[in-house]
């Protein structure tokens, strides 16, 4: 899935999660727009919920620079 993220435009910076829960993950990422980051999601939702991830809870912040 790395390599389609690429593809759309989204580059994963870094990844990791909380000390003390490994289920809540974060990820920072350069991405264009948030549309892309939502296109992305909606063509690959399959494989996303395929990894155990949930998508109802993902939280997206946006930072410009």
């Amino acid at each position: 899935m790395m390599r389609d993220a690429r593809a759309a435009g989204i580059y994963e910076i870094y990844h990791g999660h909380e000390a003390d829960n490994p289920k809540k993950c974060m990820v920072v990422a350069l991405v264009e727009s948030p549309k892309i980051m939502d296109d992305f999601f909606k063509s690959q939702e399959a494989k996303v919920i395929a990894t155990g991830h949930i998508l109802e809870s993902t939280k997206i912040t946006i930072y410009n620079s």
